[in-house]
């Protein structure tokens, strides 16, 4: 992925905090880190499997990204990482997943 002397600048600043979804009022947990140059590069969306959190782009991907002039979100899905289920996780449907993304994405600046 990184390729000849690419190693990711593990300096970078990341934020990590809640934010309220607006469609949902859902306090979901978002990692994002920026380049510290201006870009004109699109934001890439970090969207995590079972069983993980924003947390595992983290460490390797996110530097290298951000490092490539890309700013970088990664989010929690509900139950996991930083991001409570509500009624439990097992009650967690995919619709729900589906209004948590569109939430991240109208939250996002153009």
């Amino acid at each position: 992925l990184f390729g000849k002397n690419k190693a990711p600048n593990n300096k970078m600043q990341v934020n990590d905090r809640q934010i309220t979804l607006p469609n949902n009022d859902i306090h979901a947990q978002v990692i994002s880190s920026i380049p510290s140059k201006k870009t004109d590069k699109p934001p890439i969306i970090f969207l995590h499997g079972s069983f993980h959190g924003a947390w595992c782009w983290q460490e390797k991907y996110m530097p290298y990204f951000v490092q490539e002039g890309f700013p970088c979100v990664a989010f929690s899905w509900r139950g996991t990482g930083g991001t409570p289920a509500g009624d439990g996780v097992k009650k967690v449907s995919i619709l729900d997943h589906c209004q948590d993304l569109q939430g991240l994405l109208d939250s996002i600046p153009s």
